[in-house]
């Protein structure tokens, strides 16, 4: 069920579809302070999933990273009521049903010594409150260099369902680090984006985690700037 990416952080893949495709999504798990775990995007909570979990530690913090990745938080809170559950600015009109710790509004911060997380305001996107933003927070751990993402960013590749990947080329997405289709039609604020983009850049990781598709393991940096490239150019322009 964990599977372990380097030391003091794991991933947890579930079955998900989206709009009838079997996508998947992903959990990640970061300990810290040696006892401590950070679980962003919350899957959905089984006895499974608990005690695999307290073999690594005490759940501290858990995060609903963007304002779609909320389907699970309320059970998975529910399950550990002394942990700290973060939301994003936003969720209290799209559910005000959970009752978070904290709402993240400020552009970046420290989770913990060794992670960072910084708003990415690139995207809105027409819901049903209105014109609303995905909102989503980016995640380094610093001491692995493992930039985790959610919906920033797509890599669909072979391991990826017969169906993701017809999609995917036809999207002309397959293979590559990079927003999908919908994302580009939900672009705003280019000047802000631009900068938040290329700040992201300029912090060391190389392996990149993201919520939708395959782990790219290295070279990460690279293929999420020439992901975004097409983005960078469109901004330069405006």
């Amino acid at each position: 069920m964990l599977n372990k990416i380097a030391e003091n952080l794991w991933t947890v893949d579930y079955p998900l579809k989206f709009m009838g495709l079997p996508i998947e999504t992903r959990m990640s798990v970061i300990r810290v302070n040696q006892r401590e775990l950070v679980v962003v995007s919350p899957i959905q909570v089984s006895d499974e999933l608990v005690a695999a979990l307290a073999e690594l530690g005490e759940v501290k913090y858990i995060i609903a990273p963007n304002l779609y990745h909320h389907l699970f938080a309320a059970a998975f809170a529910a399950s550990y009521p002394e942990a700290q559950f973060w939301v994003v600015d936003g969720m209290q009109a799209k559910r005000p049903d959970l009752k978070p710790d904290r709402y993240l509004t400020e552009p970046a911060g420290d989770v913990a010594a060794d992670v960072h997380y910084r708003n990415f305001p690139a995207f809105r996107v027409r819901d049903l409150p209105g014109n609303m933003p995905f909102n989503e927070y980016v995640f380094l751990h610093r001491p692995s260099r493992s930039l985790i993402l959610t919906d920033t960013a797509f890599h669909f590749g072979p391991e990826s369902h017969w169906s993701v990947r017809l999609l995917a080329k036809a999207l002309g997405i397959y293979g590559k680090l990079q927003p999908s289709q919908l994302e580009r039609w939900a672009l705003r604020d280019p000047v802000s984006a631009e900068a938040t983009i290329r700040e992201i850049l300029s912090w060391d990781f190389d392996r990149v985690i993201m919520a939708h598709g395959s782990i790219i393991e290295s070279q990460g940096k690279r293929r999420l700037q020439a992901g975004y490239e097409w983005y960078l150019r469109k901004s330069l322009a405006v």
